[in-house]
């Protein structure tokens, strides 16, 4: 019983941590990058303010999404009043 719970304590559960950290990092867009459909953008910012991660500008009135500091929240999709963003 001791060398289950050995086992338990120093390899599943460590593997299970690990497991639960990677999960967590796995967005709702299952990894898919999020896009701006620039026909529907009018360049309005709404995304830019609701963004907690400066992941969005607007250049040229239109909004870019920079996929290195997007964290997939998905709150600017929420937010576009114009349905811009998938």
């Amino acid at each position: 019983m001791k060398k289950i719970r050995s086992i338990l304590l120093w390899i599943i559960i460590p593997a299970l941590i690990a497991v639960v950290g990677i999960a967590c990092k796995i967005s709702p867009t299952n990894g898919a990058f999020l896009e701006v459909n620039t026909e529907h953008c009018v360049g309005c910012g709404k995304c830019v303010t609701v963004c907690s991660y400066n992941a969005i500008s607007v250049i040229n009135n239109k909004a870019v999404i920079d996929p290195s500091k997007c964290e997939h929240c998905l709150k600017c999709v929420k937010e576009c009043p114009y349905d811009a963003i998938q």
